[in-house]
């Protein structure tokens, strides 16, 4: 991060990736992520819909230094009726990451 300009600019785009579903999206979840501790903060959109292609995105930030962003997509037509196993399996593994994720 070079300065609160670019920031903002990362927290922008990650806004746009994530309603660039809003057409297939039935709702769009976002939960803040706080984690003080380990000096991580940043959002989890949930991005629901049976034909949506990309169901989790987020990002994480110190807000000084580093800002990380990631989402979760298929290489199918999305079906995420027949993929659900996977986008929980995978919604866990975020989870851990954002748990577990120290700078550095």
């Amino acid at each position: 991060v070079k300065n609160i300009e670019s920031l903002n600019e990362y927290f922008e785009d990650a806004r746009n990736f994530a309603n660039k579903h809003i057409p297939k999206a039935t709702a769009i979840v976002e939960q803040p992520i706080v984690e003080p501790d380990q000096d991580v903060y940043g959002l989890w959109y949930t991005i629901e819909g049976s034909q949506t292609a990309s169901y989790h995105q987020f990002y994480l930030t110190d807000s000084v230094e580093h800002f990380l962003r990631g989402a979760l997509y298929f290489e199918v037509s999305p079906n995420n009726d027949s993929l659900q196993p996977v986008i929980d399996f995978m919604g866990e593994d975020i989870a851990r990451l954002i748990q577990s994720l120290q700078w550095k």
